[in-house]
């Protein structure tokens, strides 16, 4: 590893922890502010929604608009003991950690910092989707840029059992194997 790569990697890092230690001053405000506690403030919008699927399946109708790798991750937890949103919410932050580092190995450590600082990275530190997929789309488009195909394959199904965008995946990887037709499959 060069010291540039070595550089470039503490600084993913840094930011890494820079934006997770923000997002969690902020939960702490607002847990502060208005009593609530880290679950209620983690259980928001969709989160809910996976919550529910977790625990009691897919009852409503309206429920197949979710796809069943979040829930099916949630009820992993739940089926150890383990309070299920905030050992999602933990495991969420690992995800980002996987995400940016892919990031950090396909573009640079300007990318993968640019991905963590951009707004939408509040989506990466609750239990959603984001970055389960984020993590599993990166690292399968890492893996495919250096030909190892059968990994982006379980990677791109993970990606597709967390969101509709997986199928967008797959077919960018599909013009990426026409593209590198010459490299051989591993």
């Amino acid at each position: 590893m060069t010291r540039t790569h070595r550089r470039g990697a503490r600084l993913v890092i840094i930011t890494w922890l820079a934006t997770r230690a923000m997002l969690l001053g902020v939960a702490a405000y607002i847990m502060t502010s208005t009593g609530a506690s880290l679950d209620q403030v983690l259980t928001r919008w969709d989160v809910e929604h996976y919550l529910t699927i977790a625990i009691n399946g897919y009852r409503d109708p309206l429920d197949v608009a979710f796809f069943p790798g979040l829930p099916l991750l949630m009820a992993g937890f739940g089926s150890l003991g383990l309070p299920i949103v905030i050992s999602t919410a933990i495991a969420a932050q690992g995800a980002s950690a996987l995400a940016a580092w892919a990031l950090h190995r396909i573009g640079g450590a300007s990318m993968a910092c640019l991905w963590l600082l951009a707004p939408m990275t509040v989506f990466t530190a609750v239990p959603y989707t984001e970055p389960f997929f984020c993590a599993a789309a990166f690292w399968a488009w890492e893996r495919g840029l250096n030909g190892r195909w059968p990994q982006v394959a379980v990677l791109a199904s993970v990606a597709c059992a967390l969101r509709i965008s997986g199928l967008f995946l797959v077919a960018a990887l599909g013009i990426m194997v026409v593209t590198q037709a010459s490299k051989p499959f591993v």
